[in-house]
């Protein structure tokens, strides 16, 4: 009797995403969360980075910067 091998679920990437244009506060939300939650990046140097565990695939995110819904350009 042949046993059913389970089926590999992909694992999460470490993502780092990145603001370096300046700010008091700044969050990134996005597809990878529905849209639902802000989640805050922390300062770095003059830098504000959160690293998010993501599954494989293609996102959209924007980041909220002292309270405005901004893009970074790169």
């Amino acid at each position: 009797m042949e046993t059913a091998e389970p089926a590999s679920r992909p694992e999460p990437v470490p993502t780092i995403l990145q603001w370096s244009l300046g700010a008091t506060a700044v969050y990134v939300t996005g597809s990878f969360n529905h849209w639902g939650e802000r989640i805050p990046l922390r300062r770095s140097g003059s830098d504000y980075v959160v690293c998010l565990n993501l599954l494989p695939g293609t996102y959209q995110y924007k980041f909220i910067v002292d309270n405005e819904w901004r893009y970074a350009p790169d």
